[in-house]
């Protein structure tokens, strides 16, 4: 659902501001008129982080004649492919917080900072969690600190948090994310008139709809998701892709580490990190069960 942004350094940075406040003082006819100073911007920051998934096969494998596989290296390419896309999911949904200490020397991995760390308004948590602070959020410095205790997601939690991105932010946000267990949490939410609903489809059997996917709420309608590498069942984001994209240095390279042996090896390079455009945008039900 994210854009994608290039980038030209490892650290990569962007700007963030709000309108003025509201102001309905009436004006004298013919006043002088001051120039007022321009409101400053945020600068937010977050680092690229380097991901990698390599593959090799030996000669026998690669003069083999395997049914359904014409070249046994390119298909190891292609299964180690959608295993970085899935790779790169999970880090933006994630809690990890930027380091910027890396050099090949020093032996130390550049990270980039999830969601989790980069949101710091529009969150309903539990007693003992805490979230990072806006300054925090704006450079990924801090992860979020899950309750020792947690609540079941509840549709009380999440209308709280879409209230908050409503108050907060000049738009709305689209998509909700959760886990299976929290999927299934929202598919028996109040407003439905029965837990399975009997719906007759012109031309079709009757169908029994045990399935919620979208939620229209008191601000707008929401998509519901259910992710596989969303962190467990703690986590359900409130989204505006509008405003959020994967930044990349470097998109998906294919590269080869040459032959070793008896056998030929190459690996896919995937190198960016998580573009925030605006952390009121978005929100989160926290620590739940």
């Amino acid at each position: 659902m994210a854009g994608k942004r290039s980038v030209s350094n490892t650290l990569f940075e962007h700007q963030t501001e709000s309108l003025p406040a509201i102001d309905v003082t009436g004006r004298v006819e013919g006043e002088t008129i001051a120039a007022l100073a321009p409101q400053n911007t945020v600068r937010n920051s977050n680092q690229c982080q380097i991901l990698r998934r390599s593959a090799a096969v030996t000669g026998t494998q690669a003069a083999m004649d395997r049914a359904g596989v014409n070249d046994a290296l390119s298909h190891q390419l292609s299964v180690m492919s959608r295993a970085l896309k899935r790779d790169v999911e999970k880090l933006m949904l994630g809690n990890s917080i930027v380091n910027t200490g890396s050099s090949a020397s020093a032996g130390t991995a550049r990270t980039t900072a999830g969601i989790l760390a980069k949101l710091s308004t529009n969150i309903d948590k539990h007693s003992g969690g805490t979230n990072p602070t806006a300054a925090q959020a704006a450079i990924g410095s801090t992860a979020r600190t899950d309750s020792s205790t947690a609540r079941a997601f509840t549709e009380v939690l999440l209308k709280a948090v879409l209230k908050l991105c409503y108050d907060n932010s000049g738009d709305s946000p689209t998509q909700i994310l959760m886990s299976s267990k929290n999927k299934q949490l929202a598919s028996a939410f109040s407003g439905r008139a029965s837990a399975t609903q009997v719906v007759a489809l012109p031309s079709k059997a009757e169908e029994v709809n045990a399935n919620v996917s979208i939620y229209i709420g008191d601000f707008g309608s929401y998509a519901i998701q259910a992710d596989r590498f969303i962190r467990g069942d703690k986590d359900v984001l409130v989204l505006n892709p509008e405003y959020v994209k994967i930044a990349q240095l470097r998109a998906f390279e294919t590269q080869s580490i040459g032959v070793t042996g008896d056998s030929l090896g190459k690996y896919i390079v995937w190198e960016g990190g998580l573009q925030v455009d605006n952390e009121l945008a978005h929100g989160l039900v926290a620590d739940c069960s």
